[in-house]
């Protein structure tokens, strides 16, 4: 699409010949001409559930900072840091 586009079609017929939305077209066409690449940008916006404790974990170690990882998930855990946090942590 991004080639047919720099070779002279319009998007709307780049759209059109690969089966694809003009929008779509129009904003991979543009991410072409401003980023230089055509690689799929990451899907999802998946989040570590430890972002949501990142304070509160660096707040440990720094409290202690010669704790094992179990007696960190310990300390978590007198917290109330949440299982799957702790779980993620110890991953």
């Amino acid at each position: 699409m991004i080639v047919a586009v720099d070779e002279g079609a319009t998007r709307r017929e780049a759209a059109e010949r690969f089966g694809v939305s003009v929008a779509s077209a129009v904003r991979w066409h543009q991410f072409w001409r401003n980023d230089g690449t055509i690689a799929a940008k990451l899907c999802g916006g998946s989040r570590s559930p430890l972002e949501d404790y990142t304070e509160e974990i660096l707040a440990l170690i720094e409290e202690q900072s010669d704790r094992t990882l179990d007696e960190t998930v310990a300390a978590m855990h007198k917290r109330r840091v949440p299982e799957a946090v702790r779980h993620s942590f110890a991953s």
